[in-house]
């Protein structure tokens, strides 16, 4: 409502510049000049038949009118036609008005897309956080150490060329961890 009431002032300013009558410098102006305070425009239409304003006079009541322009509705057509005759910037306004909304429906639908394929990745984060995790470095090293252990509990120096192999593992992987290199299992 508050975008067609500034639009409505908009549009009686415009008029008034194009007849050349003054147009006071602020907004406040505007409206003492157009007869009222607080609405900016002359209430002269409302509650009157559309198009029947004096002449000179905006009515409001035309331009906001939401009746749809049925094909045995002339008498609304008529008012219709009347009021983008007093009023050529309307349609302008009412054009650019629909594909600024249109804009805005699509950024919006950008948004939700994004916002659901958001919700979508942390839904799979946190049904499996572990998801494409990595089997540590040596895994296969530290298992055959601990089953050389588990078959040989009387004698564990017997694990000694396995626990080599294992330190060799790790000692490489820290290397590769430290430079940023990928570890091989």
């Amino acid at each position: 409502m508050e975008i067609t009431a500034r639009l409505v002032r908009e549009l009686e300013r415009a008029r008034r510049r194009a007849s050349g009558e003054d147009v006071g410098e602020n907004e406040r102006d505007a409206r003492a000049a157009s007869g009222g305070e607080r609405g900016g425009a002359s209430t002269s239409g409302i509650g009157a038949k559309p198009g029947t304003a004096a002449r000179g006079l905006f009515a409001p009541a035309d331009l906001l009118s939401t009746a749809r322009v049925a094909p045995g509705n002339h008498r609304e057509a008529i008012a219709d036609e009347a009021v983008r005759r007093r009023h050529p910037d309307v349609d302008g306004a009412l054009r650019a008005s629909e594909r600024v909304g249109d804009l805005l429906l699509k950024r919006e639908e950008g948004e939700i897309a994004r916002t659901r394929r958001f919700v979508e990745e942390l839904d799979a984060l946190e049904r499996d956080p572990f998801n494409g995790a990595r089997e540590p470095p040596c895994a296969v090293e530290a298992a055959s150490v601990r089953a050389c252990y588990g078959a040989n509990a009387a004698n564990v120096t017997a694990c000694h060329d396995l626990v080599d192999e294992y330190k060799k593992c790790g000692r490489v992987a820290l290397r590769k961890f430290v430079s940023r290199e990928p570890a091989a299992a």
